[in-house]
């Protein structure tokens, strides 16, 4: 999957964002990836990276989705550092596949 950040409603029809997000989290190749919950109580947080409570303040969103993006490219540049320095760029390609991380070694 190639999502940089999730924004999830916590009441939703059917399966509420919670549980989503619980799923999300339990995959390996999805449960890095930041999550922002909006929300109409703000004590909903529920482990999110973030949320925004209704009605959507369009900058405070906006402001907290470039935050995590900007933690995603962080934490994957040290991911990839880290894998090349330890394993060399050979086993860090073989690794980044194999984990199927977003990182270019």
């Amino acid at each position: 999957y190639d999502f940089a950040v999730i924004v999830l409603d916590v009441q939703m029809p059917g399966m509420d964002g919670i549980e989503t997000a619980r799923l999300i989290k339990a995959r390996d190749k999805t449960k890095d990836i930041p999550m922002i919950f909006i929300s109409a109580n703000s004590k909903d947080d529920a482990g999110a990276f973030y949320y925004v409570t209704k009605p959507i303040n369009k900058v405070e969103l906006m402001a907290r989705i470039r935050l995590a993006l900007r933690l995603k490219q962080e934490k994957d540049w040290h991911i990839e550092r880290d894998c090349k320095v330890i394993l060399g760029r050979r086993s860090c390609r073989w690794y980044a596949e194999k984990k199927e991380l977003d990182v270019s070694c």
